[in-house]
């Protein structure tokens, strides 16, 4: 099974769209967008407004590419979830380690308020 993934090259960042579940079927295509996509010491946002739902195979690629980016000091944020996708990182404690907001509006605000990379900047503890 695969799912669509939009990816584009915005102004000020690098985006991804995923349409559909991301579960342990589906993962592994997120996982490849992810890694090629999005940058390291830039600016990255995955949008999850289509996305109905996501198991601990999705939210293991989310973390991985949180860690990823955090040690390369880019920005990583996660916006539009769903009520339910939202519980899950809330319940899975993501949300207190991972900057996400309700739109990209105000993704791109944080954004723009941020200096440019150089450091670790979302709330991860990487030791």
């Amino acid at each position: 099974m695969s799912m669509e993934i939009i990816v584009e090259n915005r102004e000020l960042y690098s985006y991804l769209k995923p349409i559909g579940k991301i579960d342990s079927q589906t993962s592994s295509q997120l996982s490849e967008e992810v890694e090629k996509n999005l940058t390291d010491t830039g600016y990255n946002v995955i949008d999850f407004a289509l996305v109905p739902y996501i198991s601990s195979a999705g939210l293991r690629v989310i973390m991985v590419a949180a860690k990823r980016i955090s040690h390369g000091g880019g920005q990583f944020v996660l916006v539009g979830m769903n009520d339910f996708v939202r519980e899950i990182f809330d319940i899975s404690g993501f949300n207190k380690i991972l900057t996400i907001y309700d739109n990209i509006e105000q993704a791109e605000q944080y954004l723009a308020s941020k200096p440019p990379s150089g450091g670790a900047r979302n709330n991860l503890d990487l030791g």
